[in-house]
């Protein structure tokens, strides 16, 4: 699950290499496992866990809505829904909303993505397109909020595409994965250099969100991973944007999510989720 990409857009208004490192080659001897998502519809409450002395917000809550609709033999649809409430002395309070939703092709080399941004007046922006497969490269058409083209390098990982290559690494138990991300959320910045670093795989109940005890998670592996994100070209800099911490099962339900935003930091409980069938093949 890559969702955080759209909060984060959200927040960077106001204030989830294109070739995976040495370890995890095109040319790596091991072939990649096979990854089944899962469909699911997750809500997380967001609550504020440290703020620094520098930040203009000393209370910020919401609530985070993902949704996944995997299929293995059409477009997978990914549909987000952030709400933001952010409060301090200086900037009083502050309603952030955005909404996002794109389908991905099962060959995780098309996308079509719309995203809105909203606050207590209303919408603010619209931003979508689609991508054309032209040989080996892959064009965006933004159609929205202006009309432009860009060609993305080869290997760019789309939303749903960059989870399951998260969860591949994991399985081969490779800890280092370094990849650019396009998700379709800004034209002005639409590319992203990420760095994760998966920790070991667990098994078991200790640690479980008791809501997925309920839904037999205990026999499933899941991963520590932690995500640092960065505009694409800009990675010779010391710190990243923005960092997410998540554990992640191997079928794509994430829970225990940390989003560190340097200013401040959230936390992500996972408080609800239901399994809805996915599209049959026939």
């Amino acid at each position: 699950m890559n969702i955080i990409r759209n909060l984060c857009a959200g927040y960077g208004n106001f204030l989830m290499s294109s070739l995976l490192i040495v370890v995890a080659t095109e040319s790596s001897a091991s072939e990649p496992l096979a990854v089944n998502l899962v469909s699911h519809r997750a809500i997380y409450d967001l609550v504020l866990v440290s703020s620094e002395n520098r930040s203009d917000w000393d209370s910020v809550r919401g609530r985070l809505v993902y949704e996944l609709v995997a299929s293995k033999c059409s477009n997978s649809i990914q549909n987000f829904r952030q709400v933001l409430q952010l409060s301090g002395p200086k900037n009083g309070e502050r309603i952030l909303d955005n909404y996002s939703t794109s389908s991905e092709g099962t060959d995780g080399k098309s996308i079509q993505f719309i995203a809105k941004e909203m606050d207590r007046d209303g919408l603010q922006r619209v931003t979508s397109g689609n991508t054309q497969i032209k040989g080996n490269e892959i064009i965006v058409h933004f159609n929205s909020p202006t009309k432009s083209v860009f060609t993305l390098k080869k290997n760019t990982y789309f939303p749903i595409s960059y989870t399951k290559a998260l969860i591949e690494n994991a399985k081969m138990n490779i800890h280092l994965m370094s990849a650019l991300q396009f998700d379709g959320t800004d034209q002005v910045k639409p590319v992203q250099d990420t760095f994760a670093v998966i920790g070991e795989g667990r098994l078991g109940a200790n640690g479980i969100n008791p809501i997925l005890k309920q839904k037999d998670f205990e026999s499933m592996k899941r991963w520590p991973i932690t995500i640092s994100y960065s505009v694409a070209g800009n990675r010779d800099e010391i710190e990243s944007d923005y960092t997410v911490f998540e554990e992640l099962f191997e079928n794509g339900v994430a829970q225990s999510l940390i989003l560190d935003f340097k200013d401040f930091k959230l936390s992500g409980k996972l408080v609800d989720i239901t399994f809805p069938a996915s599209p049959s093949c026939d």
